[in-house]
């Protein structure tokens, strides 16, 4: 009997996962955390198969999806209290954008303008945010940060604002009266500056891990609206679908811009990767917790 001589399959397994970055394949085989592994062997190997989670995201209320017309719009973010972790949200807004006639900047104004409201009434401000702005939020409870992001694959740009907080827990050696963002309903209000009559958003809460010693408890933030499906008729925390006996369930996503449809690791956003999801032995379908999808309706995103 002869012997086949083939290189085994290599498959890497990283069980690690983001919110943060583009929530769509769209700068994923650039510099992406797969580049390394994903590249293949010597010529006539097998390429390797990277596993990756799907995400446990499903239920935190952590993805927000929707279209802002010309006026606007306000998203709820609700920081929860005794947090000892920064909270982080990413804004992405849709069209792309072509680089300027010199292969610089888009020509055109900000698309998307945002003022963030603070528990106590406060607002930042609208303002006229530019290309790697960084504005401060009053007493340095946090900052704004707003940039063209270019993607070498799409040949093209999207816009993108980074919100960041400081913890509510915040404690300073030496200085009592320092302190954190306070917990509570922050109000993100948006608007549409563009010379479209739409623009695609996508809002996401970044993943809270506490990795200092002196910050251990990390208290994730989540997004409130009151369209929201929290709970199925039973009582059962309402999953991405209420899974009827017909053939085709319904989805729970119809009538809040919060969605559990988007909220799948962002390392999975790679064609070149396989995502794992968990399921219910029992009869098969996913896990509640486990993410549903990257939210596309195209190629694209959205």
């Amino acid at each position: 009997a002869g012997v086949i001589e083939a290189a085994p399959p290599l498959l890497v397994n990283i069980s690690f996962g983001k919110q943060a970055g583009a929530p769509d394949p769209w700068r994923a085989a650039e510099g992406g955390a797969v580049d390394p592994l994903a590249t293949g062997g010597a010529a006539g190997d097998p390429d390797p198969v990277v596993l990756v989670p799907a995400g446990n995201d499903n239920l935190e209320r952590c993805h927000a999806q929707f279209d802002l017309g010309d006026g606007e719009r306000t998203l709820a973010w609700r920081v929860q209290p005794d947090d000892e972790t920064s909270n982080f949200l990413e804004i992405w807004a849709l069209p792309e954008y072509r680089p300027g006639a010199d292969g610089g900047l888009p020509e055109v104004p900000l698309p998307l303008e945002i003022d963030l409201e603070l528990p106590d009434g406060t607002r930042a401000g609208y303002g006229a945010p530019g290309h790697r702005s960084v504005r401060e939020l009053a007493g340095g409870l946090g900052r704004i940060y707003c940039d063209w992001v270019y993607s070498d694959q799409r040949a093209a740009y999207r816009l993108r604002y980074l919100i960041c907080l400081a913890p509510d827990g915040l404690t300073v050696p030496g200085d009592p009266a320092a302190r954190g963002a306070p917990a509570g309903r922050y109000r993100l209000h948006l608007k549409n500056c563009s010379c479209h009559s739409r623009l695609e958003v996508r809002a996401r809460i970044q993943t809270d891990e506490a990795t200092l010693p002196s910050a251990r408890n990390a208290r994730r933030a989540y997004f409130e609206d009151p369209d929201y499906v929290l709970f199925e008729p039973d009582g059962r925390l309402a999953d991405s679908y209420p899974y009827p006996g017909g053939p085709r369930p319904v989805s729970y996503d119809n009538q809040s811009p919060i969605r559990r449809h988007g909220t799948m690791n962002a390392y999975a956003a790679d064609d070149r990767v396989v995502a794992i999801a968990g399921f219910r032995s029992s009869d098969g379908r996913p896990a509640a917790y486990s993410a549903t999808g990257l939210g596309l309706r195209d190629a694209r995103w959205g």
